[in-house]
């Protein structure tokens, strides 16, 4: 099954103002503070510093923990979660004690029998459902990254080797995986073999399990140069993310789409207002991101795209797919 190309309007990236995981840090510390505030005007000379330096101190912490969980590319959504889990495992102890010993906290404070029932009832039932609301929102964001192929790209992802291509310059690069698969070289050759400083100008082969193994690409040749290609390091970093939220996307059509029973999409061209990016499934063995930056050459590196995938397929042990011919 294939689908029409899909029109957008604007190729490049742009930015959205402060980031999720930046607000979550300033809304930390900006949160609590309205309740600090009014407790120091209130209580004035009798207010108590300390209290000021804990609450402080636990809000330093909680931020490490998130420029850290952003770092290693985690979403803010999995971070509340584990906070959540935290204070629902902590509201839950603290239920626990006040239900099975009360003295432990409470001493020889004078508490009506009615406030020690409820708080001993409450606090276990509330701190568990803190604790179930803290799984299911690290659940749901870890299935969600998976659907959508939502990774950090390899370190080395921006650093291919410069190789020549006849009389032009291309680019090989390789993931530290290259070498457990034994085709992997022969699909490189056939790879740069189609490339083209007429159209075809990056492909990139992901594994079944949404793993970049290797791209090659004419980004760095003196013919790119009139598509004012800049920053080609960040370009390479930029297709290989696009590639795998493209079969984020694509997965999720696919099951959008079951009740229509013609297939999972197996071709799509993403035709953007300066050229166009290229998904094709290579039935199970995994899928290929080509990038053409001429706009006028949409429609020819098409074909060189489905000329390639069905190069690849019988090298691979599988059949043609009838989906890739062109007349």
């Amino acid at each position: 099954m294939t689908t029409p190309t899909a029109q957008q309007t604007d190729a490049q990236p742009r930015g959205n103002g402060i980031d999720s995981a930046a607000k979550l840090v300033l809304s930390i510390f900006l949160v609590p503070a309205p309740f600090e505030l009014v407790t120091a005007f209130t209580k004035r000379e009798s207010y108590d510093y300390r209290r000021l330096l804990i609450v402080g101190g636990v809000l330093a912490v909680l931020a490490v923990v998130v420029v850290i969980w952003q770092r290693r590319h985690a979403r803010v959504q999995s971070a509340i979660g584990i906070y959540l889990i935290a204070v629902g495992l902590a509201v839950t102890a603290l239920g626990v004690i006040l239900t099975f010993v009360p003295d432990l906290l409470l001493g020889s404070v004078a508490w009506t029998p009615a406030l020690e029932t409820s708080l001993s009832s409450l606090t276990p039932a509330l701190g568990l459902l803190l604790i179930a609301a803290g799984v299911y929102l690290f659940r749901d964001q870890m299935r969600r990254a998976r659907d959508e192929a939502d990774a950090p790209s390899p370190r080395t992802i921006a650093n291919p080797r410069p190789i020549r291509l006849g009389d032009h310059n291309g680019s090989v690069w390789r993931s530290e995986h290259f070498g457990e698969h034994p085709a992997a070289e022969g699909m490189v050759d056939i790879c740069k073999s189609r490339l083209d400083p007429m159209n075809l100008h990056f492909v990139a082969y992901f594994t079944a399990d949404d793993q970049c193994l290797f791209y090659v690409d004419m980004l760095d040749d003196d013919s790119v140069r009139r598509f004012n290609v800049r920053n080609t390091a960040q370009r390479r970093r930029h297709y290989e993310q696009a590639g795998r939220h493209a079969r984020g996307i694509i997965r999720r059509l696919d099951r959008r789409w079951r009740g229509l029973e013609s297939g999972d999409l197996v071709r799509v061209v993403f035709d953007v207002t300066e050229g166009a990016l290229y998904f094709y499934k290579l039935r199970d063995v995994g899928y290929l991101l080509g990038v053409t930056l001429d706009q006028t050459e949409v429609d020819p590196t098409d074909r060189a795209m489905s000329e390639l995938a069905n190069e690849l397929l019988p090298y691979l042990g599988r059949r043609p797919s009838d989906d890739f011919h062109r007349k």
